[in-house]
């Protein structure tokens, strides 16, 4: 299901399968799962598509919360109490690394070749299948937490920016000396 959503298998999809089979597996032996999940991730890499496709967290539902500073990091937290559990990848090594990565930014800049690909994809595949192969404490560190979810806002009203004149949710326009603002 998950690389049906996303379109292609990918280390980052495994790691996200990975981190959301981890929370559920044990936030499910500490609490009752009713109420919802809020996850909060740090990275906008594809494992945000696997965990949106299992979860059913969303940016449109406001369960799923972005900061995106690059890191791979996933807050999962039960809405009604604040119980949850913060993963954060643990550094993983390949010996291939300085291959992969010098094809990496060939594959990005357009200039691989067929065969650059070719090995690309199978140095992809050996990362699948060896995330695949780690243990939950080998990938992730984690912590039990308690915080507070963050606020989800219902959208309704849209009023112009006196600025720019867009049409701005009112909830995120500033009033700068009695003018609303974006």
């Amino acid at each position: 299901r998950v690389v049906d959503f996303h379109w292609h298998l990918c280390p980052d999809l495994v790691i996200g399968c990975k981190a959301y089979e981890l929370a559920m597996k044990t936030l499910s032996r500490k609490e009752n799962l009713d109420g919802g999940l809020i996850v909060i991730a740090e990275n906008t890499t594809s494992a945000l598509d696997a965990i949106q496709c299992l979860s059913g967290c969303t940016l449109g539902n406001q369960r799923l919360k972005v900061h995106d500073f690059g890191k791979h990091k996933y807050t999962f937290l039960i809405s009604r109490t604040g119980v949850g559990i913060k993963l954060s990848l643990r550094e993983q090594r390949f010996k291939d690394e300085p291959q992969y990565l010098e094809l990496e930014k060939k594959t990005m800049k357009g200039k691989a070749t067929v065969e650059d690909i070719a090995r690309f994809q199978s140095m992809l595949d050996e990362r699948v299948k060896m995330l695949l192969s780690l243990t939950y404490d080998a990938l992730f560190e984690s912590v039990i937490t308690t915080r507070k979810p963050p606020r989800t806002e219902t959208f309704t009203n849209l009023v112009r920016c006196h600025r720019c004149g867009d049409l701005v949710l009112e909830s995120r326009l500033l009033n700068i000396d009695g003018f609303s603002m974006c």
